[in-house]
């Protein structure tokens, strides 16, 4: 199971799998030294790689919106990356790693292409290549038709 927990009414977010059918048993160890009151936001089915994969498309989220990346697994949960991302993960690990996908780097993101480099002033004066037999072979036609009367 993938659980997501907050504390401090979702100032921090945390992220984690619990091999057990039951979440509580896990907010209970978390709790233990913790001063703040832990809530469950949402537990999804999910196994340990689906979580890790959900860090890493975090890190890669935070790294492309030009965020620090906690060096542990509490987030900020009052950022929209993370607003969002937990809204879709409420429906499930797999549409929570496909909506964090959009952050991959490794994926050309849409966006304003370049302006183009204005030319110089310089008008083309050469003919592609190939041109010129095309164009011999027109002047042919041309001079071999005859004239209407």
């Amino acid at each position: 199971m993938i659980y997501v927990v907050e504390i401090l009414e979702k100032k921090f977010i945390k992220i984690g799998f619990s091999g057990d059918e039951s979440v509580e048993g896990r907010v209970a160890q978390l709790q233990t030294g913790n001063p703040f009151e832990i809530r469950v936001v949402c537990v999804v089915e999910g196994t340990l790689r689906q979580e890790r994969a959900i860090h890493s498309a975090l890190n890669a989220a935070f790294a492309r919106t030009g965020m620090p990346c906690p060096p542990n697994e509490w987030y900020p949960g009052r950022n929209p990356v993370m607003e969002q991302f937990v809204e879709n993960l409420k429906f499930g690990a797999d549409m929570g790693l496909a909506w964090a996908e959009k952050f991959n780097p490794a994926v050309k993101q849409p966006g304003k292409s370049r302006p183009k480099k204005p030319r110089s002033g310089k008008l083309r004066r050469e003919w592609p290549k190939g041109s010129k037999a095309l164009m011999k072979s027109v002047n042919k036609a041309e001079m071999e038709m005859p004239k209407a009367s």
